[in-house]
């Protein structure tokens, strides 16, 4: 693992200056008490931090609410904290990482301004972190990081999930913790454990392999537009994911959308994502074909 952020920070082009020093979001997790983890505001801060892509599962992780805020601001009860994130933490830590970003703590789950003003940020927050932690095969947050049990690479839970398609393409590098093995996601290249070239990874067959290089590809260069044919391809990728509720189908998308039209010398083809959040989706979102 540590190799792999050596070689990324050092050797890629397109990846070295990512994630070193950026603003914080809005509320991380402080992990750097060893005996204690707490909920902290940014306020400003600036500094290297991960994330955490995870499935909630059928049941709530433990949440962030109006009710328990200031008590987690003080201390997040590592009793009551789900073992995908002790998890996260724990590798956090042996990383040499003081903060982490987690959803479903870092959001007041239970206040819609605040997670609605946190769900427009997902561009920024996935990237500008370091690097993100996957839980892959993890079909829930209490199941934790790493499974005994192996699941087929195609049955991977989180690579179902509509959310986590952004999280994969914004986020400058990204370890998927899965079984037999751990896998690395960078913008310049994809890699595993087992380093053998005649047996590609997992996650380098399906559509994102290709999504994923044009994606930051056109990105990283002012002179290439965002295509019609780019827009459709990640739209065709998008809807072949579940969402838990449809009512997600824009934000879940949005912090992408945002990042084309940031990124993108021409008009992008993409949808005004604030725009269509109150209204029917265009033909290119619909999550079920449109009446004919």
């Amino acid at each position: 693992m540590f190799a792999w952020i050596r070689r990324c920070t050092t050797e890629h082009a397109a990846c070295r200056s990512v994630g070193l020093s950026s603003p914080l979001p809005t509320r991380v997790v402080d992990v750097s008490d060893p005996t204690n983890v707490k909920l902290i505001e940014s306020s400003g801060m600036t500094g290297r931090y991960l994330c955490l892509s995870h499935c909630w599962g059928e049941h709530q992780p433990l949440r962030t609410l109006t009710s328990n805020y200031a008590d987690h601001l003080s201390s997040i009860p590592w009793s009551k904290t789900p073992e995908t994130f002790q998890d996260a933490i724990t590798l956090a830590r042996k990383l040499g990482f003081s903060n982490i970003w987690i959803d479903s703590l870092c959001i007041v789950q239970d206040d819609a301004a605040d997670w609605e003003a946190e769900a427009q940020k997902m561009m920024d927050i996935y990237q500008n972190c370091f690097l993100t932690i996957a839980g892959t095969s993890s079909p829930s947050s209490n199941t934790g990081l790493f499974l005994e049990t192996q699941i087929p690479a195609e049955r991977w839970p989180l690579l179902t999930r509509a959310w986590v398609l952004q999280e994969r393409l914004l986020a400058p590098r990204v370890i998927h913790v899965a079984r037999p093995e751990l896998f690395w996601e960078c913008r310049s290249c994809i890699d595993c454990e087992c380093t053998q070239p005649t047996n590609p990874p997992p996650l380098n067959t399906g559509p994102l392999t290709t999504l994923k290089p044009n994606y930051w590809s056109t990105a990283n260069d002012p002179t290439k537009p965002f295509t019609t044919q780019h827009w459709w391809a990640l739209v065709e990728l998008y809807t072949s994911l579940k969402l838990s509720f449809r009512s997600d189908t824009f934000p879940a998308l949005s912090g992408l959308v945002k990042h084309i039209i940031a990124t993108s010398s021409a008009s992008a083809p993409a949808p005004d994502v604030a725009e269509h959040e109150a209204s029917p989706p265009p033909p290119q979102l619909c999550t079920h074909p449109p009446p004919t």
